[in-house]
């Protein structure tokens, strides 16, 4: 009996150890299968989860439109030149030794946060490139159009603006020849109205009477007073006669415009204190003759001095021939 039952529980033995066997077989079988299926839910819990799989004919199903989709082997190979392409046109370095599998892997990770494509290809990135070079030269022509258009009219501004110039310019060059013309006339003018008085007015009015004659030549544009000599004046008297001189000038110039002044009115500083070759006496005179003249040669003077003398002989010369005098002192200003 024990060796009946040693014999049975071998039997028994070997029968369990065999669907253990059997099992780790199924197992070792069926890992690669629920490692695929779990990652299969992961992505799709609805698709790929194990009821699903378990239902007859269902993974041949999914398999016969997974082939669908699976490329052959020229289309393979067309994809993959595209894919160097687009690495050499992204002008992407590869490392030495680095695998296809690893570049994949590697732009994988760079590529997470890029937009999502549909049809993408080589041709049709270099289209969209040509594209865009496309628009950006149209518009830098553009632009560069509009540049010129508005440089071709700001240079026909200052063309214009130019002309315009050039026409005033001809006009001021005419008015300024008309008016130096004009000017040369007055002072050939002057100098034959003021001329023949000016000798007349510096020898009364000289206290020491060193030329004989005096005479304005105008040459080169250039105003020159000479003496009997031809020797120019400013050169043979002292300050002091050139004082006198210019004073004599003052008055031939009154008495040559006689009729032309309208506002006859004029003013003389203190003839003491800059003119010590003038004869006072002379001058009082000659402003007395003046103020007296019935053509009203010298309508009012204004005459200043600091010296009490000449205050005293003037108000006496112009009093005694009836010209209304008035002495203005400081205490006239307060």
């Amino acid at each position: 009996m024990i060796k009946v039952c040693n014999q049975v529980l071998v039997v028994a033995i070997q029968e369990e150890e065999k669907k253990r066997d059997d099992l780790e077989k199924l197992k070792k079988t069926t890992e690669e299968f629920f490692i695929m299926q779990r990652k299969l839910e992961s992505m799709d819990s609805e698709k790929y989860n194990i009821e699903q799989l378990i239902v007859p004919g269902y993974i041949v199903s999914i398999e016969n439109e997974m082939e669908k989709k699976f490329l052959d082997e020229v289309k393979v190979a067309q994809k993959r030149e595209d894919y160097k392409k687009l690495l050499d046109l992204l002008d992407y370095q590869l490392s030495e030794g680095e695998s296809e599998k690893a570049i994949f892997q590697k732009l994988h990770e760079l590529s997470k946060d890029a937009l999502e494509t549909i049809g993408f290809s080589y041709s049709l990135l270099v289209q969209k490139i040509n594209s865009i070079n496309s628009i950006l030269k149209n518009k830098k022509y553009l632009n560069l159009q509009k540049e010129l258009e508005t440089s071709e009219m700001t240079n026909k501004n200052i063309s214009k603006k130019q002309k315009d110039l050039e026409i005033l310019y001809k006009k001021a060059k005419k008015r300024g020849d008309d008016i130096r013309r004009l000017v040369d006339c007055l002072k050939v003018e002057e100098y034959n109205i003021v001329g023949p008085n000016l000798y007349k007015f510096y020898r009364k009015l000289a206290r020491i009477n060193t030329i004989e004659g005096i005479q304005l030549k105008h040459e080169d544009e250039m105003l020159s007073i000479v003496d009997e000599s031809d020797k120019n004046v400013v050169n043979i008297l002292s300050n002091g006669q050139l004082s006198v001189f210019m004073l004599a000038y003052f008055f031939a110039g009154i008495v040559s415009r006689n009729k032309q002044e309208l506002c006859k009115i004029y003013f003389i500083d203190d003839l003491t204190a800059c003119m010590d070759d003038v004869n006072m006496l002379a001058f009082l005179d000659l402003t007395k003759y003046l103020m007296l003249e019935k053509d009203g040669t010298m309508d009012q003077v204004f005459f200043a001095t600091c010296d009490e003398r000449v205050c005293k002989l003037l108000r006496y010369k112009l009093g005694g021939c009836g010209v209304e005098f008035r002495e203005i002192t400081e205490k006239d200003f307060v």
